[in-house]
């Protein structure tokens, strides 16, 4: 059978090609993930050599654990779950979007979500316990990574509703570009470091936050995108009538 790109886009004609691209990508990851992680659970090189590496960054200096442990507490599933479910309460009730609100709500919860379903799947066990062992609490994909990026999206996509909200009516409320692009910049940071602080914690291997790190961003974006063709062509449909 012939991949073509074009019979693919007369069927989803209400999507994008970019869209399309990007939802192809994130299927992949979510086929590829599974038997990743099985892989990596099994492998003594690779848990030989992760662990080597988590032995060298446990081994960071005392300011770099404090702030780990910081990071630990931050980006915990119970604190980062609450905020997910004030924050999108708060953004309806300042700028009153129900569309954007709810795909804003489905675009942070269904990579948890997922990410949930692949620990409980694959079972890797924690740095520290022996080998291929049985784990109550699985290490991959990682959690709070996961949590961190989420709630960057969240924040993120609550910033565009803001600026959908205000449009053009009220500009000087609206942060300068630089200022707007430094908060994405930190946005983006926090997981990343998040990812860091797991692994000089010793609670994770590189390989549990890099998964995490990857499929959350994947999936979020897909969704979005999704969600937002979605409405464009419903709306294009509406105007039809």
């Amino acid at each position: 059978m012939h991949f073509k790109m074009s019979e693919i886009r007369s069927q989803l004609g209400w999507l994008r090609t970019s869209t399309i691209l990007l939802a192809i990508a994130t299927a992949l990851g979510l086929i590829m993930v599974v038997p990743f992680g099985r892989a990596l659970k099994h492998s003594q090189a690779v848990f030989t050599f992760e662990m080597h590496v988590v032995h060298e960054v446990h081994g960071a200096p005392k300011a770099l654990i404090v702030v780990s442990h910081i990071f630990d507490v931050l980006y915990s599933p119970a604190l980062t779950s609450t905020l997910m479910g004030i924050l999108p309460v708060a953004g309806f009730w300042r700028f009153r979007r129900t569309w954007q609100t709810v795909l804003s709500v489905v675009t942070v919860a269904a990579p948890l979500g997922v990410v949930l379903l692949v620990k409980v799947i694959v079972g890797r066990n924690r740095p520290g316990t022996p080998f291929d062992s049985w784990s109550a609490d699985p290490s991959f994909p990682s959690g709070h990574t996961a949590c961190a990026v989420e709630l960057s999206v969240l924040i993120v996509l609550l910033l565009w509703m803001r600026d959908m909200t205000l449009g053009g009516l009220e500009e000087e409320r609206r942060p300068r570009r630089p200022v707007r692009m430094a908060l994405y910049g930190v946005l983006i940071l926090l997981p990343v470091l998040t990812a860091c602080s797991r692994v000089i914690l010793g609670k994770h291997y590189p390989s549990d936050v890099l998964t995490s790190l990857v499929l959350c961003s994947l999936l979020s974006a897909c969704i979005y995108r999704v969600g937002e063709d979605l409405l464009s062509h419903w709306k294009t449909m509406r105007l039809g009538r």
